[in-house]
Parts: C-alpha cells; sequence; structure tokens
C-alpha cells in the first residue's frame, strides 16, 4: 500500500479525540464513543478507551485531557506525493479539479496514464474536456450531497427530448464503458441516465410528488456456475471487481460465483456474462437465467437467416 496505515481509521479518529479535547479541554465516555462510532470500527471503543484508561499512550490522561498544546498533524511522504501527483494527471480529474494544487507543482509522477493498457473498453467515452460535461457532473455531485431534487433534459438514442424532475442518488463509473452515470429516483423512465445524454441540468427544490416517490433500487444476487478454464476464474472476478461478491469451490476446477447487483442492470450483466462462453453458466435467479436464454435463442435465430 502507497499510503501507511498511520493515515488509516484508527489514527484519524484518535487525532479526532486528541482535537475535540483540545477544543473542549476535556471529553466524556459518552462523547469518546460518539466519536469512535462515527470515524472508526464497532471494536474500536474497547480498544482506545482501554488504552486511555491504562495511559499507554503520553498524549491522552485516563480522565480525558491532554498534554498536547497543537493539534496533531500527518505530513505525508515524498511517494505519497508523487502517488497523488500522479491521480491529478487522469483526464478525469478535471470533474473535481479546476487546476493541480500547487502541493504537488513540484513532484514528479509515480506512473502516467500511458503507462496503464486496459483492453476490453469502448473508444466512445465520455468527453471529460467539456466545459459543459464537467458543469453538469459538479451540479449533479453538489445535488447528492444537499440532497436536493434536479431538473434534467435529455436527448434520447432516437434523437427525442424531454425534461424531468428527479433525485439524484449517486453518480456510477463503467470502466468498460468510461462513461458516468446517474443513478436517481422519481421517473422509472430515467432510473440510470448517462451524463453524456444531459443537454441541461439545475438543481430546484423537490416537489412533493417526487418526494412520496422515493425508493431503493432492488438488489438481486447472481450466481454464477464457472470451470476455471482459460483463468475464467480470474477474468471473472476482474470483470467484475467493482460489484460485491463471493467465490467458493466446489470441485477440483468448478466454483459457484454470487455476484449482487441492481435489478435495473440486469440485461447488461447478461451480456457481460455470455460474453465468457461455454466457461461460465447463470443458475439463479430465474429472470436472469431466462433472459439469457432468450439472449441465446435470438443469437440462434440470427445465425440461421445469416447461413
Amino acid at each position: 500500500m502507497i499510503f501507511n496505515e498511520i493515515y488509516g481509521a484508527y489514527y484519524n479518529t484518535v487525532t479526532k479525540i486528541i482535537n475535540e479535547i483540545l477544543k473542549a479541554g476535556s471529553i466524556d465516555k459518552s462523547q469518546l464513543q460518539e466519536i469512535i462510532n462515527k470515524n472508526a470500527f464497532l471494536d474500536s471503543y474497547l480498544e482506545i478507551s482501554q488504552a486511555i484508561k491504562e495511559e499507554r499512550w503520553s498524549f491522552i490522561n485516563k480522565d480525558y485531557t491532554t498534554n498536547l498544546e497543537n493539534p496533531p498533524k500527518l505530513p505525508l511522504t515524498s511517494l505519497q506525493l508523487r502517488w497523488l501527483r500522479a491521480l491529478v494527471e487522469d483526464k478525469r480529474i478535471k470533474l473535481f479539479l479546476d487546476e493541480i494544487p500547487y502541493q504537488l507543482w513540484n513532484y514528479e509522477p509515480l506512473f502516467s496514464p500511458n503507462d496503464l493498457e486496459i483492453y476490453d473498453k469502448y473508444d466512445d467515452h465520455d468527453n471529460y474536456d467539456s466545459k459543459f460535461y464537467i458543469k453538469v457532473f459538479r451540479t449533479i455531485l453538489d445535488a447528492i450531497k444537499e440532497e436536493k431534487a434536479l431538473k434534467i433534459s435529455i436527448t434520447t438514442r432516437r434523437d427525442t427530448h424531454f425534461s424531468t424532475c428527479v433525485v439524484p442518488k449517486r453518480l456510477e463509473y463503467s470502466e468498460k464503458d468510461d462513461k458516468f452515470r446517474l443513478i436517481a429516483i422519481g421517473n422509472r423512465s430515467v432510473e440510470t441516465v448517462n451524463l453524456s445524454s444531459i443537454t441541461a441540468c439545475e438543481i430546484v427544490a423537490t416537489p412533493t410528488w417526487l418526494t412520496d416517490q422515493e425508493r431503493e433500487p432492488k438488489i438481486k444476487t447472481l450466481t454464477l456456475e464457472l470451470y476455471d478454464k482459460r483463468n475464467a476464474l480470474e477474468r471473472v472476478m476482474l470483470h467484475f471487481a467493482h460489484f460485491k461478491k463471493q467465490a467458493s469451490r466446489i470441485d477440483k476446477d468448478k466454483y459457484l460465483v454470487n455476484i449482487e447487483y441492481n435489478e435495473r442492470d440486469e440485461t447488461e450483466l447478461v451480456i457481460r456474462v455470455l460474453s465468457f462462453g461455454p466457461t461460465v453458466r447463470a443458475i439463479a435467479p430465474d429472470t436472469f437465467v431466462a433472459l439469457t436464454k432468450e439472449r441465446l435463442e435470438k443469437q440462434a435465430q440470427l445465425f440461421k437467416k445469416l447461413h
């Protein structure tokens, strides 16, 4: 790992405890637990509170005071700064930053985007240099952070245009397509929207009718039976790296892989699974299996027509 464990949640939590003590003079057990629950792991309270009680650390006393006069700082190493410098070389960084932070000016990037070769990726990516695209992206991001609604205008693949109001939930990135899409609720026809199809976007007050329609997306579990030939297991795990998944071995070269996915993405996942050929077979859920059979039948019919 590039970043040392000192920058992890555990150490950042202790830093927040010290900062709160410096601000208030001292804290009590309830405040300590609140800080830990918010910033660390569930079992961290026992470890941290015990360390303070036994005064294992010289910077926090057992009465929840500190001998420190200034807030602790965690400076970055040159290697970490070079890694951050490499991140701002990414073309998508323009969606978040207008310019390179001055702290990184004098550091050479740890690697270049040209050092990375990504296979099985479409060429018609989003235009990350477009000022309008950047404006749309940031407007959506602000709406998500502020929990506000959006009024968006969309151009469909059939070149039709319409406007609607939605509540944005999150932005998703597809590495295969090299595109961002908006996941929203309030209008079934625009639950998933490619940012490149948005022609206008503004934050608006959430209409009452839209609030009443809010619902969580339905999550399903895809079960694949996989024969590990031609590195099929490794390829599947890499291909679905951004999905929550679990693999279990049931025979010498046979595995079961469970992948959680959003119901609205079912058709796209069918296409992805079929790309692995006979080494992978979907066995659940029934809707996914039915879609797979339907697509294979259509391909067979098309093959007969062409031959």
